[in-house]
């Protein structure tokens, strides 16, 4: 049939590229709830993916590794990854269950000291996300909306004073605007 030759063809591509495992294997050895989140951060917000290891995780990391010119960190450590041309460094750690890739430098340092969370479970985000969950939820998440306006505030102040043809009375209202945005603003979920 057509999805099998279709599977087949993945198959040869992922022996070509050195995988070692076929798509079935891939699908089936990847198991465990796995994590994107997003993390306030400078100069960017910082997103984070956590992948539950298994052989064939272990496998698809060491592959994209080689691919930079590096090897995974061992068990209980954590490496820069050597992305040509990144604003960001990011982080590769590697501890008994999980890897945690971050452009978050905090995340990554906390993870590996068993502080994983940096207080979000604790924060009034956190709470509000997991009090409003249901028991079978799959993913959880919240917005810090009032932070996060406070710290665009920042970057739009910089912005606005390099702005050519913005009065003194524009930057002032336009900062007003955002400041009172985040007094009023609500803290969000999903």
């Amino acid at each position: 049939s057509d999805s099998e030759a279709t599977e087949k063809a993945i198959d040869a591509k992922l022996t070509e590229f050195g995988i070692g495992a076929s798509l079935n294997e891939i699908f089936t050895g990847l198991t465990g709830t796995s994590l994107v989140a997003i993390t306030p951060s400078v100069p960017f917000p910082a997103i984070s993916f956590v992948l539950p290891r298994s052989p064939v995780a272990d496998k698809l990391i060491a592959l994209g590794l080689s691919k930079l010119g590096t090897k995974p960190p061992a068990e209980g450590a954590s490496i820069l990854i050597p992305i040509p041309n990144a604003p960001v460094a990011v982080s590769l750690v590697c501890d008994k269950s999980t890897w945690l890739i971050s452009s978050d430098a905090a995340l990554s340092d906390q993870w590996l000291a068993g502080k994983p969370n940096n207080g979000w479970a604790d924060s009034t985000a956190g709470k509000l996300a997991l009090n409003k969950a249901p028991t079978d939820a799959y993913l959880i998440g919240s917005s810090d909306t009032p932070n996060v306006l406070r710290l665009v505030a920042g970057y739009a102040g910089m912005g606005l004073a390099m702005a050519k043809g913005v009065t003194p009375e524009q930057r002032q209202a336009i900062l007003q605007g955002i400041n009172v945005l985040a007094a009023n603003a609500a803290t969000g979920y999903v």
